[in-house]
């Protein structure tokens, strides 16, 4: 028997395997080739809804993580967890992306992804076992988003709210929930190299400009903590 349950909530699927009349190996061979062969079958699904964004899953052979179907039992059962924390941080990125202030659009590449404290590439796919991730943006950003142009030649400006990280949190709700997923709006703080980190000051009286080496210095950036939504169907 084989069982696969995902974070979309109320999403539980049960495959009953036949097995009378196999021998013991052939009973596990044949639950672990429909295992595997579901395990294809809902990858290519989700990766087409998605976009190309394939879930993560964890196998659980007999009460074992992480066992190979092909270890299981002639009676025993096959259990497979779908994660979708790689695409909840996809849409993540892509969502600020879209929806943020534009200028130059620089600040885009100071948008980081982190699990457990450390910086990955933001749209790669995050290391098995993730539980959590956040993702910051790491620069200041313009508060004028151009839409267009007028008659006259001129741009058209539309002002950016100053805490758009947080309302994004926010819109992304509706987003992330479905896949188990929930965005809360955070901060992160983060210490930077003395010896890299310069601080540059501003003389009003002399126009002058002084820089001075920082002996410690922690930036506090905006984030959205992407967490397991505790309802979800697990």
């Amino acid at each position: 028997m084989a069982f696969s349950r995902a974070q979309f909530r109320n999403f539980t699927r049960e495959l009953e395997v036949a097995t009378r009349g196999l021998s013991g190996p052939e009973a596990s061979r044949r639950l672990a080739t429909t295992a595997r062969q579901h395990i294809a079958t809902v990858e290519r699904r989700q990766s087409a809804r998605s976009g190309g964004v394939m879930p993560d899953h964890l196998t659980i052979v007999d009460g074992r993580q992480g066992a190979a179907p092909e270890s299981v039992k002639p009676d025993g059962v096959i259990l497979i967890q779908w994660h979708y924390l790689t695409e909840a941080v996809i849409r993540t990125v892509n969502h600020l992306i879209t929806n943020g202030p534009e200028r130059s659009g620089a600040w885009q590449d100071s948008i980081t992804t982190y699990v457990d404290d450390v910086a990955i590439p933001r749209t790669s796919r995050l290391p098995p076992g993730a539980t959590e991730a956040v993702v910051a943006v790491r620069a200041e950003y313009a508060r004028r988003l151009e839409v267009g142009r007028r008659e006259g030649g001129g741009p058209f400006v539309l002002h950016v709210e100053q805490h758009f990280v947080q309302q994004s949190a926010i819109a992304l709700r509706p987003i992330l929930r479905p896949l188990g997923w929930e965005p809360r709006f955070t901060y992160i703080i983060i210490g930077a190299d003395p010896a890299a980190v310069r601080l540059t000051r501003h003389n009003s009286t002399k126009g002058e400009r002084r820089t001075q080496r920082a002996k410690d210095v922690r930036m506090r950036y905006p984030a959205i903590a992407v967490r397991r939504l505790r309802s979800a169907s697990l």
